[in-house]
């Protein structure tokens, strides 16, 4: 969603805003589902919190100029949230669940000592994107290999789905981000074409969670006679 505080040009801004519609339809899903489905809490958190940043940086780049203050926030809640839940899907039955916690907090710590003495609200915080977006690829990797001795139920296969769409997103917006500062000072044009690369991951990796949940909110008659 970094496309959305960076100044994109036309075929950047259709891709963001085609990703904005799909990650509300997305928000809608998780909101009817997360309920029967517990272990989505977290991560239907991660989106709302997306969705209502990604609303109010439209209104600080029309209004004040400079949307990247909300940047600074968005990393601080993906990171809380996308670990609590790996923590609930990974960790749920491992002694480590309760030290993750405080590694959770610690790491949000970290973010928001670099956003007060590092990198200022106002700029990139390339620093705390990268530290947050390593953790959170760790993360997918770790459940991939909980995931092979263990025999998946067709109907928890929407995890893997997620799991594979975060992995890809995070894997290629990583990447940006270690190099967004040298691109915006360096090369104008290069920068262009990679964030236009990330609006448009973006939009696949919403596309993909959609894909994944689809089943969930729309149960065939098969679904339904596996679940009994």
């Amino acid at each position: 969603m970094e496309d959305f505080f960076y100044e994109m040009t036309q075929l950047d801004i259709r891709f963001a805003d085609i990703a904005l519609i799909v990650l509300f339809v997305n928000v809608a899903f998780f909101i009817k589902i997360f309920r029967e489905r517990t272990e989505l809490k977290w991560f239907a958190m991660t989106l709302i919190a997306a969705l209502i940043i990604q609303l109010l940086a439209y209104v600080f780049a029309s209004k004040y100029g400079n949307n990247l203050p909300l940047l600074h926030l968005h990393t601080l809640l993906e990171f809380i949230f996308i670990s609590l839940f790996y923590r609930q899907i990974l960790f749920s039955e491992h002694r480590l669940n309760v030290y993750l916690v405080y590694f959770i907090g610690i790491i949000s710590l970290l973010i928001v000592a670099n956003s007060i003495f590092l990198e200022p609200l106002t700029g990139f915080n390339g620093n705390a994107k990268g530290l947050s977006q390593s953790l959170i690829i760790i993360y997918t990797i770790l459940y991939f290999f909980s995931r092979i001795s263990t025999e998946v139920r067709e109907e928890n296969m929407y995890l893997n789905k997620i799991n594979a769409s975060i992995l890809l997103y995070y894997s290629g917006s990583l990447f940006i981000f270690i190099f967004a500062s040298f691109l915006v000072k360096n090369s104008q044009v290069l920068n262009h074409y990679f964030w236009e690369f990330n609006a448009l991951l973006y939009l696949v990796f919403q596309l993909l969670i959609l894909t994944a949940t689809w089943r969930l909110v729309f149960p065939t008659t098969l679904d339904m006679k596996s679940e009994e």
